[in-house]
C-alpha cells in the first residue's frame, strides 16, 4: 500500500471506478450499471463527491434495510483524470474467487481472502464482518461472470429492472445476520449462491468463530460491521477540508481515531477475557469481591470487641469533658469501613470490493 502523499495513485476511496479502465477490470465488473443509477443525483449536487456519493449511497442502502446506523464525515476529494485509476496489475489479485474468475489464489480461497483484507490490515473479526454484506443483493452471471442461476423463486419478481439473479439469503433486501446462519445450515439451500469465498469463511479455523459468533448475536454483527465499514470508508481518502464535514450531530473525531486504527488480535481476546472476569463478579484487578467478606466480617468483630473493652474501662475513666477521650469510636470504625468499600458500587464489567464478489 502506498502512502496517502501518493493520492490519487495509492488506491482507495477516491471515486475512480467511476472512470475507464478501473470499472471494467474483472473485479469491478457488474458496478457500471449501479454507478449509472447515482449519476443523475451528482448532476443534481455537483458539490458533493464521487467517492461521497457512492458511500452515501450505500449508508442509505444498509440503513434502510434494516442494518446499523454508521457514522461517517464527508468531504472526500475525488479522482479526475483516468489516467488517476490504480494500475489493473495492483488490482488484479482482487478478482473474485470464483471457478469463473480463479483469482491469483483460487485453489485456497481463504488466502485469497486474508491477502484482499490482510493488505488493508482488517483483522479476522472485521473480514468476516464485511463478508457479512452478501446479506444483501444478488450475483449475475451476464454481469459478473459468477456461475449462477438467471433467477430463483426469491429474486424472479424483483421490481424493476433489477429482476433475476441469485441471492445469498432468501430476504436479500434485509439486512440482518441471515447470511451467517445460512452458512451454517447442515441443509444449504439450492437456490441460494454459495462461493469458494463464502465456504471458506468455515474452512479456516481463524474465521469460523466469527461465523458462529455473528450466527448467534445480530447486535455484536452489527457492531463490528460498523466499525470496519468506518475504516473501510477511510481507506486512501484525502479531505478537503483536512478534518473532513461532519453532518451526523454527536460525530466524535477522538472515536473515528481509534477507529481507524485497527486492533490487535490479541487485545480483542485480552478485551473479552476481562468482560468474562467482571462478569463473574471480579475486580479490574483481578481480585475477587466476594473473597473480601470474610475480611469485613473481621473487623466487625475486632470493632465489637474493642467497643465491649470500652464500656468495660468506663467505669475506670474520669471523663472532663464531652469532646475529650482517647478512644477510637464505633462510628469512625465505621466511616473507614465505608470508604473501603466505596469501589464494589463503582464496579461494571464492562466498502468497494469486500474482498469477494461485488455485484449490488
Amino acid at each position: 500500500r502506498k502512502a496517502i502523499q501518493h493520492w490519487p495513485k495509492c488506491g482507495g476511496v477516491n471515486g475512480s471506478v467511476r472512470m475507464l479502465p478501473e470499472v471494467d477490470y474483472n473485479c469491478n465488473k457488474g458496478l457500471a450499471l449501479a454507478i449509472s443509477l447515482l449519476q443523475p443525483l451528482h448532476e443534481l449536487y455537483e458539490t458533493v463527491s464521487y467517492p461521497d456519493l457512492f458511500l452515501m449511497a450505500g449508508q442509505a442502502a444498509i440503513e434502510s434495510c434494516g442494518g446499523p446506523k454508521t457514522i461517517l464525515r464527508w468531504g472526500r476529494c475525488q479522482a479526475e483524470e483516468p489516467e488517476d485509476c490504480a494500475p489493473e496489475d495492483v488490482v488484479e489479485d482482487l478478482a473474485p474467487a470464483n471457478p469463473s474468475q480463479p483469482s491469483t489464489q483460487a485453489a485456497k480461497p481463504h488466502l485469497h481472502l486474508q491477502k484482499v483484507f490482510g493488505r488493508m490490515g482488517f483483522i479476522e473479526r472485521e473480514m468476516v464482518a464485511l463478508m457479512g454484506a452478501h446479506t444483501l443483493g444478488r450475483a449475475h452471471k451476464r454481469r459478473s461472470g459468477v456461475e449462477a442461476p438467471e433467477s430463483t423463486d426469491y429474486t424472479r419478481d424483483a421490481a424493476g429492472r433489477t429482476k433475476g439473479g441469485c441471492s445469498w439469503t432468501e430476504n436479500w433486501q434485509v439486512f440482518d445476520n441471515s447470511y451467517f446462519k445460512e452458512l451454517l445450515s447442515e441443509n444449504p439451500n439450492p437456490q441460494l449462491i454459495r462461493l469458494s469465498t463464502d465456504t471458506a469463511l468455515l474452512d479456516d479455523e481463524t474465521l469460523r468463530p466469527w461465523v458462529e459468533k455473528f450466527a448467534g448475536d445480530e447486535e455484536l454483527f452489527f457492531a463490528e460491521f460498523g466499525s470496519a465499514y468506518l475504516r473501510l470508508s477511510e481507506m486512501g481518502a484525502k479531505f478537503d477540508p483536512p478534518e473532513g464535514i461532519i453532518l451526523d450531530e454527536g460525530y466524535d473525531l477522538d472515536y473515528f481515531l481509534q477507529a481507524k486504527e485497527p486492533k490487535k488480535e490479541e487485545e480483542v481476546v485480552e478485551e473479552e477475557d476481562e468482560d468474562e472476569e467482571l462478569a463473574e463478579g471480579e475486580g479490574p484487578e483481578g481480585m475477587d469481591l466476594e473473597a473480601e467478606e470474610p475480611e469485613e466480617v473481621e473487623e466487625i468483630e475486632e470493632a465489637e470487641e474493642l467497643s465491649a473493652e470500652e464500656d468495660e474501662g468506663a467505669e475506670e475513666m474520669v471523663v472532663e469533658d464531652d469532646e475529650g477521650g482517647d478512644g477510637p469510636e464505633a462510628g469512625d470504625l465505621g466511616d473507614e469501613e465505608m470508604e473501603e468499600g466505596d469501589g464494589a458500587e463503582g464496579l461494571a464489567p464492562e466498502t468497494g470490493d469486500l474482498g469477494a464478489e461485488e455485484d449490488d
